[in-house]
């Protein structure tokens, strides 16, 4: 009908044919330009748990559910959804999904309810989850499982809405004892395991989520308006959605992600306005402010203001520094640390140059001066990880990755880094230990100046520890030389899968060298 109203009856070689041809090609055009990926296989599931029973019930997750599944309905998904769901019922969905994302392009897990994390291991939970410590293991569905499934898929997208108040953790707290430590500080940090994952969480590790007021959590509210526009990758969608939940509950929730996508996503693919240099800017601060926000150390807050004092989180920033009350800001004179009668000259900073990625970093490495006070800012951070409070060096890993964010943004400047080094090392001195134990100090075998996760940050303070890790390191670079072909790649993905199981440990030391233990022996079989 088309063709016919467009052509009409003209004569092939006149131009109202021709111009009714153009205009058939570009309507054309036009549709095909707003429609997804119809070639892919696309499957989702996504459920919605508020009607918990015996707990305090969560109105939004099920209207969470119903939307979000319309949204990708229209997107060209196949849709698997469970509202409300016990453990047999989940598990029912789950085995669906399971079968459907089997070999698909494209496997989205979405899940909006309560959630929890003890001792690092994420915990989804279905209405008539009974959670004791008889129960966790087989009335919960771990966030691990759920990667296993979507593993099948090319490309992995796992969306958690699942960042509640926990009513579990006095039960918990009764039944588990200190294993339950952690349940009641939202979900714990979730890192892609393999190429081509995506993970979004309605807001940062270790906080919890509102549920909102309207139909929708502000997370899911904020996601399904936006998710069919046009050209949006989905690293920009989540830029979109992490500004309007910042603003919606005045910067107390900040939605945070992980990606390790090949190449871009789109839900709807098609022409995209650019994302503005302030957009990126405000996500930006989002995400670091949410490390920050609760430092007391007054030199952090500093360096917040002064990298995004025109974004919204300035304020409460200069608010939290005022009472804070910072001293009178010194010079303090940096020079070289010495050894008996020798100065100390690394020839190499504290991170490994063959694996640099920021223009910050090539230039230490190429700098010996740089490189001389990037191994001080470690040594000096590495004790002070040793020797604060838990509290204390969750202050101090936030406020290091702070300074590394600073840092990087120097890029070649070398004037630039030193001051940034040297600043640094002016905040952490006041903990160091004498110079001469500078020679005596121990570092694991990745960089502990810019590693957050609560494992390393347990590892890079217990010396031994650290010499665990070293062995490991060397029995697993010598078994990487002698190893070959499909070996080789088997070796690195089961490496790949221990650290993650090794990650799971958070803080715990005896779990930690347990881990570490249990892979030197299995290398050395």
């Amino acid at each position: 009908m088309l063709l016919d109203m467009l052509l009409g009856r003209q004569g092939l070689g006149s131009r109202a044919w021709t111009g009714r041809l153009c205009l058939l090609f570009l309507t054309l055009a036009g549709c095909l330009a707003f429609q997804p990926a119809l070639a892919e296989t696309r499957v989702a599931l996504i459920v919605g748990n508020g009607d918990y029973i015996g707990q305090p019930r969560l109105p939004n997750p099920p209207h969470d559910a119903q939307d979000m599944s319309a949204a990708l309905e229209s997107l060209g998904f196949k849709v698997i959804t469970g509202v409300n769901v016990n453990k047999a019922a989940f598990d029912g969905k789950l085995h669906e999904f399971a079968r459907a994302a089997t070999d698909a392009d494209v496997a989205i897990f979405f899940y909006s309810g309560h959630g929890m994390q003890i001792n690092g291991v994420n915990y989804l939970i279905p209405i008539d989850a009974p959670v004791s410590k008889e129960d966790i293991d087989f009335q919960t569905v771990t966030l691990d499982f759920v990667q296993k499934l979507v593993e099948r898929a090319k490309t992995k997208i796992i969306i958690l809405d699942a960042c509640r108040n926990n009513p579990f953790a006095a039960a918990l707290g009764e039944s588990m004892g200190t294993r339950a430590l952690n349940a009641n500080t939202g979900l714990a940090i979730t890192t892609a395991p393999d190429l081509g994952y995506f993970i979004a969480f309605a807001t940062q590790p270790g906080h919890v989520a509102s549920d909102g007021i309207g139909q929708n959590s502000p997370f899911t509210g904020s996601l399904k308006s936006h998710i069919a526009t046009p050209g949006q990758s989905i690293s920009d969608l989540m830029i979109v959605v992490r500004n309007d939940v910042v603003q919606a509950t005045n910067s107390q929730q900040i939605p945070w992600d992980h990606s390790a996508l090949a190449s871009r996503f789109y839900f709807l693919e098609g022409a995209a306005a650019e994302p503005t240099d302030a957009g990126r800017k405000t996500s930006d601060a989002a995400e670091v402010w949410g490390w920050v926000r609760d430092t007391s150390n007054p030199d952090a807050l500093q360096q917040f203001i002064t990298l995004y004092g025109d974004t919204p989180f300035a304020a409460e920033a200069k608010t939290r520094l005022a009472a804070l009350k910072k001293p009178e800001t010194r010079t303090v004179s940096i020079s070289v640390p010495f050894v008996g009668n020798a100065p100390l000259r690394p020839s190499k900073p504290s991170f490994d140059c063959r694996a640099q990625h920021t223009d910050a970093e090539v230039t230490v490495c190429n700098k010996p001066e740089l490189s001389l006070l990037d191994n001080e800012v470690n040594r000096l951070y590495t004790h002070s990880l040793k020797t604060f409070s838990e509290a204390k060096r969750k202050e101090l890993v936030s406020a290091q990755r702070l300074w590394v964010k600073a840092r990087n943004a120097c890029a070649t400047d070398v004037a630039c880094l030193a001051g940034k080094y040297q600043d640094r090392i002016a905040a952490l001195k006041p903990a160091a230990p004498p110079v001469g134990t500078h020679a005596a100090e121990i570092r694991p075998s990745f960089d502990c100046n810019t590693r957050y996760h609560p494992a390393e940050v347990a590892i890079c303070s217990n010396p031994e520890l650290v010499q665990l890790d070293l062995e490991l390191d060397a029995l697993y670079t010598q078994k990487l030389k002698s190893a070959s072909g499909t070996q080789r790649q088997t070796l690195v993905t089961s490496q790949r899968n221990w650290v993650r199981n090794r990650d799971t440990c958070s803080g715990s030391a005896s779990c930690l060298k347990v881990q570490y233990k249990a892979r030197m022996e299995h290398l050395q079989q």
